[in-house]
């Protein structure tokens, strides 16, 4: 049988993967979910595409400090976490348009 397919205890046969998504918070990614839209309205979709990645990074940074200095204008973790999601796409993918 090849490596790339699994059997379960039925006899279920199913591609393998490497990833476990279900181990990914729920909660965490629709707060993401929820700065991607507002970001989208604001400053258009994909807006973040266009700006690289140590930007990305320094507005997290930004994000992080403000939380840990006890700031509580925005939610910072939130916007932390989608700048470092934006920063690790574009790292990953290579693509930074415009």
């Amino acid at each position: 049988m090849p490596e790339d397919i699994e059997v379960n205890a039925r006899g279920g046969r199913q591609s393998r993967v490497a990833s476990r998504l279900d181990l990914i918070p729920p909660r965490a990614l629709l707060a993401v979910g929820e700065v991607m839209r507002v970001g989208a309205e604001r400053y258009e979709r994909d807006n973040w595409r266009r700006i690289d990645v140590d930007d990305h990074i320094n507005h997290a940074l930004v994000h992080i400090y403000k939380h840990l200095a006890g700031d509580d204008g925005e939610p910072h973790l939130q916007h932390a976490a989608t700048r470092l999601l934006m920063a690790l796409e574009i790292e990953l993918t290579g693509v930074l348009d415009g």
